[in-house]
């Protein structure tokens, strides 16, 4: 009897299985011969998960299950030529995988992509067509559409030749204005947090929301919006990154003690933030390919010399993945204050202690007070002035 129950169990468990959802992605990429590489990481516990089948005249075909969408990709490897990388979600449902093949983004030494990976099935992905339905229409409004054409023309130059993209992008900036080119954002930002906020169900909505509204709002409004989306998409994995940037913005606000992190220098001596209480300290996230943070070395210079005497320290975290090309910045720039180098636990993603501080674009600097607590996240002007005030 014994015996006839946990066999009836075991069977009943591998229907359970059997029956379970999963996902079939179809390929469909012109008449390219060679290999597609499926890639995404396991919701469950973020460990890389791959497949690779042999694609013929541009068809091809991934089966598999994951516990709940994620961000995934593609890479479509022709036979002898480099791969072509599409982004979509990974979701358990039939998609279809079609990009746009007059499409394609050759970004030289960070690889090619599909600027249109045109991924249809499952509510993640159409969600995204929706969403460049959305955007599209805003591009070929008549305020616009000349405006979009001329910095679509640049940008393909933005990885060919770098100085060639930067005189297009001045000359258009002269050309149509500030005002316009803010409008324009504007009106593509308002359009897809709308967008984001009218499907509250959505996994890709909550994550999309999140990138848009990255460093544009503040922590009042992302909480929020949160809110507004349903408990099960506020506990999917694709909300964790505006989870945690919840939880850090409300870790940095004026009057908090700061996140205390440990790194190492360029002599490989771990640096501990809390070792320099005491002083006023402007943690400065930046890193060796970043010009603007470069462009205000000089500025931060005339500060250190100016109050490091008199209780002022930098601490230049960055945000480089390379050893060599941080400390040849720290070099050449000749900055004289602590430097310390981001850790990247994860491949491809935001680095530890920046992700902390909720940074998404640098430069980016906090200033600390004596006991370690944040004064605030300012500007070259704002930091001066305090500074002054301060210490003069």
């Amino acid at each position: 009897m014994k015996q006839t129950i946990i066999c009836a169990i075991t069977a009943l468990t591998l229907v359970a299985c059997s029956n379970q959802p999963g996902f079939t992605i179809k390929g469909n990429c012109g008449e390219y011969d060679g290999i597609a590489v499926l890639s995404y990481l396991d919701p469950l516990d973020e460990t890389k998960v791959s497949d690779t089948v042999v694609m013929s005249a541009g068809a091809f075909e991934f089966n598999g299950n994951v516990a709940e969408p994620v961000r995934g990709s593609i890479s479509v490897i022709p036979q002898n030529e480099t791969p072509i990388v599409g982004l979509f979600y990974v979701e358990n449902a039939v998609i279809l995988f079609a990009p746009e093949l007059e499409g394609i983004i050759d970004q030289g030494q960070y690889g090619k992509y599909f600027s249109d990976p045109n991924v249809s099935g499952g509510t993640n992905n159409d969600f995204t067509l929706g969403m460049v339905e959305l955007l599209s229409a805003i591009d070929t409004e008549e305020q616009y559409a000349e405006y979009v054409k001329a910095v679509k023309e640049a940008d393909k130059l933005s990885f060919k030749d770098y100085d060639s993209y930067t005189r297009m992008r001045t000359e258009i900036e002269q050309k149509y204005g500030k005002e316009l080119r803010e409008k324009y954002f504007n009106a593509q930002k308002d359009a897809i947090l709308a967008y984001c906020l009218a499907n509250p169900d959505v996994e890709a909505a909550i994550a999309i929301y999140n990138i848009y509204t990255s460093s544009s709002t503040t922590l009042e409004e992302k909480e929020e919006a949160f809110a507004k989306f349903s408990e099960r998409v506020r506990k999917s994995y694709l909300a964790k990154d505006l989870r945690e940037e919840i939880e850090a913005l409300r870790a940095v606000q004026p009057g908090d003690l700061a996140p205390d992190f440990t790194l190492k220098d360029r002599d490989d001596n771990d640096v501990t933030l809390s070792s320099l209480r005491g002083q006023y300290v402007l943690v400065d996230f930046w890193a060796s390919w970043c010009s603007p943070c470069r462009a205000g070395m000089p500025a931060l210079k005339e500060l250190y010399e100016k109050y490091h005497d008199k209780g002022f320290e930098i601490v230049g975290v960055s945000n480089d993945t390379s050893y060599d090309k941080w400390v040849k910045a720290i070099d050449e720039d000749q900055t004289p204050w602590v430097h310390v180098i981001d850790e990247f636990p994860v491949e491809n993603s935001s680095a530890r202690v920046i992700s902390s501080y909720a940074v998404h674009f640098i430069p980016s600097y906090f200033l600390l007070d004596k006991d370690g607590r944040v004064i605030g996240n300012l500007t070259h002007e704002e930091i001066e002035a305090k500074l002054q005030e301060l210490l003069d």
